[in-house]
């Protein structure tokens, strides 16, 4: 009867967490990529909607068809975004195999820090571009598991399905997916000694999706058949940095695209909390009762704080890139990265990966390596931030859930207190992000209105929409011949009757 209450109060938590979610998502609103569709794409019909999505320049064909789709009426996307988190969570677990491990991935998704959950989740288009091709990514893995089974047609559609969709969204992932798919088709070819069927019609979805990706601007001319004025270019590469500033050039656009994962981790707390904790259960549960381990964590845990210290407050005082002349403050969060990871790679070598055997080893070490290898196209170009991460913090994710799972079998590590803790942090942070939200909306609320009597007021040199900064202007997005003029004035303006 406890195990059936258990497992009713963990849905029920769970079940809550989602409604929360929901409530909160009706409190997003658009911005940056979500008003440029909004404003510079018109459709009446199916036609136009497609050709706006065939020519618009690149091959995110359903990326940029679902963005283009909702940009007009954006609050019909964020209750389906809450079911896609939903999801997600449900997959995670499902592929990951372990009890009520959804309450973590949910964690350990609103547990992000504020600056990487606001790029991540709440700003629709990138949500639409990095976060579902992850959530495909899992859907194809529970497919190839379950039908290894049961052996369904339907499944195999799917499957074919998913492969293909995944790749039209963002580059670095159709990458990634490809070489997944190929390490899958040969652990199956050496664990069976023959080729699986689903391995191998997921590479080929992969493939033929990666063809439409990369080979569509060698087709579709965008520039004789599209009409809409685009924005001069904003990708650069590292080799455009390399001819306009040689060596010291090229360092620097790495190094600062290198901040957003460096960032990102450093400040993830709970994450690399559970880790720490979950591989000294290990070592206590082991009774060997080496020191050396013990002290060994001890300097990767304090330069960790040190790390998590200094990564907020970077992400706090210089929400873009950093200025050339802080760039001492990347070198500083860099040897702090390298000693606290460092140290936390080879405890988990000596602590998990000795103990947990050799095949679960290997998919670990094909887990980190697919998690580094995620975000290194994006050392190479920019524009760059944490939404590229998520892909490697996915990876990252799953192998914490793994090491829980094994904690839990091996040594009879509790995860049910674990569930509790997290999920009460988690309940109460989206109750806290719901207040700030719904505060940003009645501002936007604002905004909007501003749009609607503009010509009533002066311009002004202050502009407070795109990312809530003053570095974009919003003439070029929204089509106005003036800028904002301070949102406490407008509200002035609008106590004392003058609008």
């Amino acid at each position: 009867m406890r195990g059936i209450r258990i497992k009713n109060r963990y849905n029920i938590i769970f079940t809550a967490e989602c409604i929360l979610f929901l409530i909160l998502s009706s409190f997003f609103v658009p911005t940056n990529d979500d008003l440029r569709f909004a404003f510079f794409f018109k459709f009446d019909h199916l036609t136009e909607y497609l050709n706006q999505v065939l020519y618009y320049g690149n091959g995110r064909l359903l990326g940029n068809g679902i963005i283009l789709f909702f940009s007009k009426q954006p609050q019909l996307f964020y209750p389906i975004e809450a079911v896609i988190v939903a999801l997600f969570c449900i997959g995670v677990e499902k592929l990951i195999d372990l009890k009520n491990s959804k309450l973590l991935v949910m964690a350990f998704i609103t547990m992000l820090p504020i600056y990487c959950y606001k790029e991540i989740i709440s700003w629709m288009s990138a949500f639409i571009n990095y976060f579902i091709p992850v959530a495909l990514f899992v859907l194809t893995i529970i497919i190839i598991k379950h039908n290894l089974v049961s052996k369904s047609r339907l499944y195999i559609i799917a499957l074919i399905a998913a492969g293909f969709c995944e790749q039209l969204f963002i580059e670095h992932n159709t990458i990634i997916n490809i070489l997944f798919a190929a390490m899958v088709l040969l652990y199956g070819i050496k664990k069976h000694m023959r080729f699986i069927k689903e391995t191998v019609l997921l590479l080929i979805s992969n493939m033929i999706g990666a063809g439409v990706m990369f080979l569509y601007n060698f087709y579709i001319d965008y520039s004789k058949t599209y009409t809409a004025s685009f924005d001069t270019p904003y990708r650069s590469t590292i080799l455009s940095a390399f001819s306009s500033g040689g060596i010291k050039g090229a360092v620097f656009f790495a190094l600062k695209n290198a901040q957003y994962p460096l960032i990102m981790l450093g400040s993830n707390l709970f994450l690399m909390t559970v880790l720490f904790s979950t591989m000294m259960y290990i070592e206590h549960k082991a009774k060997e009762k080496n020191i050396k381990h013990k002290a060994a964590a001890a300097l990767p845990f304090a330069a960790y704080i040190l790390l998590f210290i200094l990564c907020t407050y970077t992400a706090y005082k210089f929400p873009g890139d950093l200025p050339d002349d802080k760039l001492y403050l990347f070198v500083l969060l860099g040897m702090l990265f390298v000693i606290s990871f460092l140290g936390l790679g080879i405890l988990f070598c000596l602590i998990i990966l000795k103990r947990i055997g050799k095949p679960s080893s290997a998919k670990m070490i094909a887990l980190l390596f697919f998690a580094a290898l995620s975000f290194a196209p994006f050392l190479l170009v920019s524009p760059c931030g944490y939404r590229c991460c998520f892909f490697m913090y996915f990876f990252i994710m799953v192998i914490t859930v793994y090491t829980l799972k094994f904690a839990a079998v091996r040594y009879g590590l509790r995860l049910d207190r674990l569930y509790d803790v997290s999920s009460a942090v988690c309940l109460v942070l989206l109750c806290i992000y719901t207040g700030l939200y719904a505060r940003e909306k009645k501002i936007y609320n604002y905004k909007t209105e501003y749009f609607k009597t503009s010509y009533y007021l002066p311009a002004a040199d202050e502009n407070l929409i795109s990312l809530g900064d003053t570095a974009v202007v919003w003439d070029a997005v929204a089509g106005f011949e003036h800028r904002y003029i301070p949102l406490d004035k407008f509200e002035l303006l609008i106590e004392n009757g003058k609008i």
